[in-house]
């Protein structure tokens, strides 16, 4: 039975003179309109909770939890559950570890080796980089000294009273090891799992130097290890028990290993408190007992990852993927979140709600998709023979009738259209599909009246019969849907198809045209990852390490004849071979992402883009993952070191024309980006990344078509005032320029991008004029204007402080 879910989770300057004659006219449509908002911007992340890798009490019995999406606390007296995020105060989410000292500081750690302190009763945050890069796996207090397993080496921090300080890091032992899985102190000494065996050393070091490796000792399985593979530690009275991958250890206090029993099972991880001791083996965990020894205390319907104990014997499991659970219970605790952390594609569709796939190029981790209707998540994955691969759910494309198309590497493609979802494979049996969502999880059957499409697209070659690969889907100007095909038997790797007067796509195949078998595609390689299609006929082909091909089909779809195929590569000054995105922009250029770098092409020219890492004058980093642009021609750019904006109008060798949005500046909750999708509609900012989705509702998707959606404040205005932002125009057109005068009309500032107060679709006056001196106090205008001729106005109560 499945377990249920009960919580989830370029300047243009008007004629001065011009502006100022039309002030009062605007002034008296405009003054009565704008009004003060001092609602900033915001980022919110959706991440998966449900990963739970390790757990800790304090002594209040409140648990904590290290996940892969960030820390939560329950109090399960109370039923309370408090999450953790980026947006509250961690520098990382991907959590391995995680423990509590005599204070109630949460300390945690993760693979990026950072450690976070928080301080529960200030609700403060302090952050320590010191081991950074060094994952950290686990996480030892003991007085005032904190252990820390990170990498290949242990470090020492110790509590000056309102800090831990680095103290030391120990790396030379005996033998070389990948990794430091568990520290524990135990009969004066440190001992260490690794996965190559056990090490020890005296824990006393005002005697002992313990970088030296003579003062270690090492412990293979010809001593008594079940295997030297060790997952766990924990002392528990007068024994050191071992947790090992093929069965429990134990060490005395005089420093000798006993085997307790060699079972060729995992054990995973061991808790205890007071006279309780358990342990974690596959789907079951035991308890300890001196007289009895080990027994089974229950099997569980997910795999634990780890466990911890409250008072009274109140046993709590941290499952793989499917939440916390309680000892007896079969309904876990889960976050409201996708079913998977990496978010490979992100797209918004007409109802605004947001779709995010699990599949990427060439890897199969079959998690399937998942869609959030802005109050909840359900995941989308398949069960069944073949239908297993349509899982793997990669290109996400929202169509001009409100139906989303879903490509897979292997199952092919589908469309959702609010009720029902239809299927283009070539399966000869139908599967099913499971929905998890808030509160359950539900298996749907499909049947012989699912509507499925077969013989439009060929399978991959050297592949069975029914693996379809579709790696892009996007409409072209035509009014077409277009499909590309990776690596299919007989070559068509690019399909059109035609919608019909009802809004519907053709199934009637006489009605479709493919490219790549005949013809001039004929040449090119059918290793296909992406496409675009621009407005001159041209299909815009990248390949995976065959660089890139423009097809030019001279707006004659049917008409093969006169096509002709020109390619481009590394020689052709391509970053690299390996493309990975294609968009065109509105004013024609081709936008060209590489696994090495970003091109662009003018129709003339295949230009380089230099990265930059700090976002100020090109791409953030050289891994183009996807390219979008939006409806105001701005240019968004996911990359492996954040997200990447070229703004509308500007040249991309212009430093003013590029922003950077990273972890370390912004909200967004990882800087392994995958993908961006900008939804003009709603203002809002979808990002895909590595570690779940961020949601941007900012100044630069916040752009708007007129001046009739423009807010300002604060106001009053009071300059110098404690923490503020100064007085912003909000809701601005692409281009935007802001002009502050006095109610006579003399110039106090000019705000626009090139002197940096015009920041996307936001304005920001400091409340000073043009030779940097405070404005004295009294009622301002503000002006906003753009190349177009069109204006709009508001006033400004300015108290000078």
């Amino acid at each position: 039975m499945p377990l249920s879910r009960l919580l989830k989770w370029q300047t243009f300057y008007l004629n001065y003179n011009y502006i100022m004659k039309t002030i009062l006219t605007v002034f008296l449509i405009f003054a009565g309109l704008v009004q003060a908002d001092d609602k900033l911007s915001g980022w919110k992340s959706y991440v998966n909770q449900n990963e739970i890798n390790a757990l800790t009490c304090d002594s209040a019995g409140t648990i904590w939890a290290a996940t892969s999406g960030g820390m939560f606390m329950y109090q399960p007296d109370t039923d309370n559950r408090v999450s953790f995020t980026n947006l509250d105060g961690q520098a990382v989410v991907n959590l391995t570890a995680i423990t509590v000292d005599d204070r109630g500081w949460i300390i945690s750690g993760g693979a990026e080796g950072i450690l976070q302190f928080y301080d529960s009763e200030n609700q403060t945050w302090q952050l320590d980089y010191t081991l950074s890069d060094m994952a950290v796996r686990d996480l030892l207090i003991r007085n005032d000294s904190l252990w820390v397993a990170a990498g290949n080496g242990l470090a020492l921090f110790l509590n000056n009273g309102s800090q831990y300080v680095f103290y030391d890091l120990f790396i030379n032992f005996p033998v070389s090891v990948n990794e430091i899985r568990r520290v524990r102190l135990f009969a004066g000494r440190i001992w260490l799992a690794t996965e190559k065996g056990l090490l020890s050393a005296p824990s006393d070091l005002s005697e002992f130097i313990i970088n030296d490796p003579q003062n270690w000792r090492f412990f293979s399985n010809t001593q008594n290890l079940a295997s030297t593979n060790l997952h766990d530690l924990y002392p528990f009275h007068d024994r050191l028990w071992i947790a090992t991958a093929a069965g429990l250890s134990w060490a005395d206090s005089a420093g000798s290993i006993h085997l307790y029993v060699k079972d060729n099972k995992a054990y995973t991880d061991l808790a205890g408190f007071g006279e309780e001791l358990i342990a974690v083996r596959g789907y079951n965990w035991l308890t300890y007992q001196n007289a009895a020894g080990w027994q089974i205390g229950g099997t569980l319907q997910s795999i634990p990852q780890c466990a911890c104990l409250r008072p009274a014997a109140d046993i709590w499991f941290g499952l793989k993927g499917d939440g916390l659970l309680r000892a007896g219970s079969t309904f876990a605790l889960q976050s409201d979140a996708p079913d998977f952390m990496s978010v490979r594609y992100v797209s918004m569709d007409q109802a605004g709600q947001i779709w995010a796939s699990s599949g990427r190029p060439k890897t199969t981790p079959n998690l399937g998709y998942a869609v959030y209707n802005s109050q909840t998540w359900n995941s989308y994955n398949f069960t069944a023979g073949s239908w297993f691969a349509l899982g793997n759910t990669d290109v996400i494309y929202p169509d001009r009738f409100g139906r989303v198309w879903l490509g897979s590497w292997g199952g092919g493609a589908m469309f959702a259209d609010g009720q029902s979802l239809s299927f283009l494979n070539a399966y000869s049996t139908f599967g099913n599909m499971t929905v998890t969502g808030l509160e359950e999880v539900q298996t749907v059957t499909f049947d012989q009246n699912t509507p499925l499409y077969k013989g439009f697209f060929a399978p991959a070659i050297e592949a069975p019969a029914d693996y379809i690969v579709v790696t892009d889907i996007k409409e072209g100007p035509e009014g077409n849907l277009w499909f590309s095909v990776y690596n299919p038997v007989g070559g068509d790797f690019l399909a059109c198809a035609p919608y019909g007067v009802d809004g519907y796509l053709s199934f009637n195949p006489a009605d479709w045209v493919y490219f790549g078998a005949d013809g001039a595609a004929a040449s090119a390689s059918s290793l296909i990852t992406c496409f675009e299609i621009d407005d001159f006929g041209r299909i815009w082909i990248g390949t995976y390490r065959n660089g890139l091909y423009m097809l030019d089909y001279k707006y004659t779809i049917s008409d093969q004849s006169d096509d002709q195929l020109y390619r481009f590569d590394i020689n052709d000054n391509l970053y690299d071979n390996d493309i990975r995105s294609i968009a065109a922009d509105q004013d024609g250029i081709i936008w060209i992402g590489t696994a090495a770098g970003l091109n662009s092409w003018d129709g003339l020219n295949l230009y380089r883009h230099i990265g930059d890492a700090n976002g100020l004058s090109g791409p953030l980093n050289s891994q183009l993952n996807q390219i979008f642009v939006d409806n105001f021609n701005n240019k968004w750019f996911a990359t492996n070191g954040g997200v990447s904006i070229l703004q509308n109008g500007n040249s991309p060798w212009d430093s003013t024309g590029w922003r950077g949005l990273t972890k370390e500046n912004s909200g967004l909750i990882d800087n392994r980006v995958n993908s961006v999708f900008v939804d003009n509609r709603t203002r809002q900012v979808v990002i895909g990344t590595e570690n779940g989705i961020s949601v941007y509702t900012g100044n630069f998707a916040g752009y708007h078509e007129n001046y009739k959606s423009v807010s300002a404040g604060p106001n009053p205005f009071r300059t110098g005032a404690a923490n503020s932002a100064g007085f912003v125009v909000k809701n601005l057109k692409p281009d935007s320029e802001v002009l502050i005068v006095t109610i006579n009309g003399g110039l106090v500032r000019r705000l626009n991008r090139v002197n940096g107060l015009v920041d996307g679709s936001q304005a920001i006056w400091d409340g000073r004029d043009e030779q940097g001196r405070a404005a004295a106090s009294g009622i301002y205008l503000f002006v906003v204007y753009d190349q177009t001729g069109q204006a709009g106005q508001g006033k400004i109560a300015l108290i000078r402080n």
